[in-house]
């Protein structure tokens, strides 16, 4: 797994992530969740949820792409997610 997540810094242009944080955003609006990460100057997002959609629509990986227009770049990688199907949550489209 290590040798995994290696690659894929790498892919990303990362010689290695000095700070991995984890961070909530169910009670967040967009404008306090992109707040949070400029404070501690998180430039990458990267996320790891199997199916990256949410009933907050700007929290569905599509809403999470407007990040880039805050110097955040996003990336999504299902595969890192959980197993299992998210019956309650519909995709935006």
């Amino acid at each position: 797994m290590a040798e995994t997540i290696s690659g894929w810094f790498n892919s990303l242009g990362l010689d290695r992530a000095k700070v991995i944080y984890t961070i909530g955003y169910s009670s967040r609006e967009f404008d306090e969740f992109v707040d949070l990460l400029r404070k501690h100057d998180v430039d990458v997002l990267i996320d790891v949820r199997r199916y990256p959609y949410s009933r907050l629509e700007w929290f569905s990986r599509d809403g999470l792409n407007r990040l880039l227009s805050y110097g955040i770049k996003y990336y999504s990688f299902p595969e890192l997610g959980a197993l299992g199907i998210a019956k309650h949550v519909k995709a935006y489209s």
